[in-house]
């Protein structure tokens, strides 16, 4: 199947929603066509940075909040990951986490049917985040749950 549920957006979508939220993760093994977080980024128009960090990929909406404030982001979500590191030990060969930075909780709420301020979906290995003058960019707890859960499921 080209989707999993994940089990925070299943839960939270029952409780607070009405209903379940699917979020299609995985790419297909019989389809070509892009992964959930890939369509995200082409579909929202996001800019995107994939080449300052080997295990982080870093998206933004193109508004000013975040254009002003994206290189301050990616210095946090380093931090994170080596927190995380020095928790988890090395990391797993081959993972990469998308990091996708909205300035709205709307935002994630037109995406996955709630509004929290970030959401790990662990089985795309993506964050999402919103975060501006208000809101906090919660890296290093969204992050643990991609690590741990990639490395012990």
């Amino acid at each position: 199947m080209p989707w999993r549920w994940t089990g925070l957006g299943l839960l939270s979508a029952c409780l607070l929603a009405g209903g379940p939220t699917r979020v299609p993760v995985r790419k297909s093994a019989a389809s070509s066509s892009l992964s959930w977080t890939d369509s995200v980024i082409l579909a929202r128009h996001l800019s995107s940075d994939t080449t300052s960090d080997p295990e982080l990929r870093f998206h933004w909406e193109s508004v000013p909040f975040l254009n002003d404030h994206i290189g301050r982001l990616k210095q946090e979500a380093k931090e994170a990951l080596r927190h995380d590191r020095e928790i988890l030990g090395p990391p797993d060969p081959g993972l990469a986490v998308d990091i996708l930075y909205f300035d709205q909780r709307t935002d994630l709420l037109a995406l996955v049917g709630i509004a929290p301020q970030a959401l790990a979906l662990p089985e795309a290995n993506t964050l999402l985040i919103a975060t501006n003058d208000s809101i906090r960019a919660y890296h290093a707890h969204e992050l643990m749950h991609v690590l741990s859960i990639g490395r012990w499921g």
